[in-house]
């Protein structure tokens, strides 16, 4: 669910959100038009690959075995979806979907850790 997450995140992104910030009204004492669109474009992309790592970081732990260490790392990650679902909710003031999934996918996470 967290690599779909970040798949879908980086294609609405591309296609939706990157252009707007595209326009030439950017403060320019921050670099050239091209320098700040790159960066743009980077910054949200590495959000979607935290999501891959979380999902595959998931995945990996869904497959070892319980132990200590597997328990704390699960709380760890758990608690990263959980904090990001719950700043979503509140800067998005509800209207940003984002928070419904990573909700779900902490949900799930503290779940599979018993």
């Amino acid at each position: 669910m967290s690599v779909l997450l970040a798949i879908i995140h980086s294609l609405m992104g591309e296609k939706y959100f990157l252009p707007r910030l595209y326009k030439p009204v950017l403060p320019f004492h921050l670099g050239t038009e091209i320098f700040i669109n790159r960066t743009l474009r980077t910054a949200w992309h590495f959000v979607s690959l935290s999501w891959i790592g979380g999902g595959v970081a998931l995945i990996y732990l869904a497959m070892s075995p319980h132990t200590g260490l597997f328990t704390g790392f699960v709380w760890i990650v758990g608690g990263w979806y959980l904090a990001s679902a719950v700043l979503s909710l509140v800067l998005s003031h509800g209207r940003h979907f984002s928070w419904v999934v990573l909700l779900i996918i902490s949900l799930l996470t503290f779940l599979g850790s018993g």
